[in-house]
């Protein structure tokens, strides 16, 4: 199935940092990149100013010849303008993903099918932005962490498909470490989080001595080391 393609901003970093060396416009070095870009509202409305002057500022300092989309947020006018947008034979265009993902799908692998880059610029499209290369995951929540055992069972995969880390140790990711499919979960040390606070206490109480700034550091629990981290984590020690 096709994707949209999402937006680097280690490919853009890489583009500006080759406009920087070279001290030429871009336009200078080729034909300029044509992109239509669907901005939303209508122009110059406080909801779509700032996005139009950010895109012409890309435009400008990347040397690319941008066709500006106003669709007073109408789903179908959006639709609209991408069957227009992909007329024109651009090299990219940007869509909003108001139409919802079942009015887009054919379209948007139409394009991409004929070399179109396209990407969404508001209001996401999950399952057309789903990277199918995908090789890892890190999450920062540790609820989300103990969820994704299911979230890659669901989509089929199987442990070690993925490579996943997290943070916390609740009993779903115990058990995602164990099976293989958690890679790796970072836990903050929660024992000293509860033995240094009123250690400081006392140690001001007793000794005057003022607040301390504590860096609890950072536990790693990996399949490799999870077997003899469970009688602690039983515990409430780790």
């Amino acid at each position: 199935m096709k994707r949209l393609s999402r937006l680097s901003i280690i490919i853009v970093c890489a583009m500006v940092l080759t406009l920087g060396l070279s001290a030429q416009p871009a336009a200078t070095q080729g034909d300029p990149l044509v992109v239509y870009m669907q901005m939303g509202g209508t122009q110059g409305d406080g909801t779509t100013l700032a996005r139009t002057n950010g895109a012409r500022a890309a435009a400008e300092a990347l040397g690319i010849e941008l066709h500006e989309q106003y669709s007073s947020w109408d789903a179908v006018t959006m639709i609209n303008q991408f069957t227009e947008a992909m007329a024109a034979d651009p090299d990219g265009i940007v869509i909003m993903g108001h139409p919802g993902e079942d009015a887009f799908a054919p379209l948007v692998a139409e394009a991409i099918g004929r070399g179109i880059i396209v990407t969404s610029g508001n209001n996401p499209l999950p399952n057309l932005e789903a990277p199918p290369n995908l090789r890892a995951i890190g999450t920062q929540h540790g609820n989300i962490t103990a969820n994704m055992v299911n979230v890659l069972k669901d989509a089929g995969l199987e442990p070690g498909d993925i490579i996943v880390g997290g943070i916390d140790l609740s009993p779903a990711t115990i058990e995602g470490i164990q099976t293989g499919y958690i890679s790796v979960s970072f836990d903050q040390l929660l024992y000293l989080q509860g033995w240094y606070p009123v250690m400081q206490i006392w140690l001001t109480a007793n000794y005057k001595i003022p607040g301390l700034h504590i860096n609890t550091g950072v536990g790693t629990v990996t399949p490799q080391n999870i077997g003899e981290l469970i009688p602690l984590i039983e515990q409430g020690i780790r």
